[in-house]
């Protein structure tokens, strides 16, 4: 009994060692040193670069001859930055695991002027910025020229010629990014390729435009390099691109302007029973929201008001909610949202309403007339506002002037 016991408790152990060894496999030292002499006796720090930030992973004193090292445990290949301030830029560099990467930094020079040896794709990251910094030349001295010329009376000939070349500047540009996705499309520097900017507000490549290119990208590096955390962003983004361009196509399919509404009868939260049929002869706006979607929320204060103002008119709304339960829908519907018709089946994408509309995303909305056809639909803001103005108080406004103007005809007539 006892060997049997022993023999149990050395399966176990070698198990547990087996365990071990598999998973130290998946994770590797690399090694990042280097030589910064003007930073002797200072300290500098590296980060891992994430798109929306930086985030600080080590620290490392630099000696009296100038030699610094970190120690990076990886799993997968991701984006760092080395500079002498935690939120400073400094020189961007891909690290992988089982690197010996080597960073010099000469007398005088700035971080991003520093020589890597070592880094898997800090090359190709080189030519991505040596690139862009030519492009920006080109262009700035196309510009030159057009303000140099501005007052010229050849300045409607050359202003042809300049801005034909700007745009084949840009253009090439454009074809150069390409192909170096294309190139480049198993390596984390088709990330920064893809969004590259000529400007702070103007990316070369376009996520619709060039969507191909972008789905090649994280198709082949998602599943190369599902830990890597620029890469779990990237491949978030792209689900987040995909949804928006389905949700449009899908709203291009809803109900039509100027077809008529489909007939809905749903139970309110005070228990009676809301349909089309029974609110004909008023102006309905049928409005799809939920708790947990802000953009939808924030349009209820703006109901709020509309409601107010418009209802003297004949007008109604009737709120349909894709929240999952009564209690999140009940703490969101504010008291001013009870003045009118709340309503959920509490199957959120699944109602039934919401595909017999065919609402691909929220807030959506409906303008119902009278006689029951879609006058204008996913109207938000001012110009829900506006468009509620057209349909309810400017025929209002034209039969007061016409009665206004038919009694004073009358009045004149009854003069003469």
């Amino acid at each position: 009994m006892r060997k049997e016991m022993y023999k149990h408790i050395i399966y176990v152990f070698a198990a547990l060692l087996l365990f071990a060894s598999c998973s130290s496999r998946n994770k590797a030292n690399t090694i990042v040193s280097g030589l910064a002499t003007d930073y002797s006796g200072r300290t500098i720090y590296i980060s891992k670069v994430l798109p929306s930030k930086r985030v600080l992973v080590d620290s490392a004193l630099v000696d009296t001859l100038g030699n610094f090292a970190f120690r990076l445990t990886l799993v997968n290949p991701d984006f760092f930055e080395i500079s002498d301030k935690p939120n400073k830029s400094g020189i961007v560099i891909i690290a992988s695991p089982s690197e010996r990467i080597e960073v010099n930094l000469p007398r005088g020079a700035s971080w991003n002027v520093a020589d890597v040896k070592g880094a898997s794709g800090f090359n190709q990251l080189k030519i991505l910025s040596d690139s862009l910094c030519n492009l920006r030349g080109r262009l700035h001295s196309i510009q030159k020229q057009f303000d140099t010329l501005k007052y010229s009376y050849r300045y409607d000939s050359l202003r042809r010629v300049l801005k034909q070349s700007f745009n084949g500047h840009i253009a090439n540009y454009r074809g150069f990014l390409r192909n170096f996705v294309v190139q480049n499309k198993g390596s984390l520097v088709s990330i920064p390729a893809l969004y590259q900017r000529i400007d702070s507000a103007s990316y070369m490549l376009n996520e619709k435009a060039d969507l191909r290119f972008f789905l090649l990208t994280d198709s082949i590096l998602y599943r190369k390099y599902p830990e890597s955390a620029m890469v779990k962003a990237f491949h978030t983004r792209m689900q987040s691109v995909r949804y928006q361009l389905n949700n449009q196509k899908l709203n291009k399919e809803s109900i039509a302007e100027g077809a008529l509404a489909h007939e809905f009868n749903l139970k309110s939260l005070n228990g009676d029973t809301v349909s089309l049929t029974k609110l004909k002869g008023r102006y309905v706006l049928l409005s799809f929201w939920a708790s947990w979607a802000k953009p939808s929320v924030a349009e209820n204060g703006r109901l709020v008001e509309i409601y107010k103002k418009y209802k003297p008119y004949g007008f109604e709304i009737v709120q349909v909610s894709l929240d999952r339960n009564l209690n999140e829908l009940s703490r969101a519907i504010t008291p001013d949202m009870r003045q009118w018709k709340q309503c959920s089946e509490f199957r959120m994408w699944n109602s039934s309403i919401v595909k017999s509309y065919r609402v691909a995303c929220i807030p959506s909305n409906f303008i119902i007339n009278r006689q029951g056809i879609v006058v204008a639909k996913n109207v938000l803001g001012k110009n829900l506002f506006d468009t509620l103005r057209w349909y309810l108080v400017r025929p209002y406004l034209m039969r007061r002037d016409t009665t206004k103007t038919h009694a004073s005809t009358l009045e004149n007539t009854s003069d003469q």
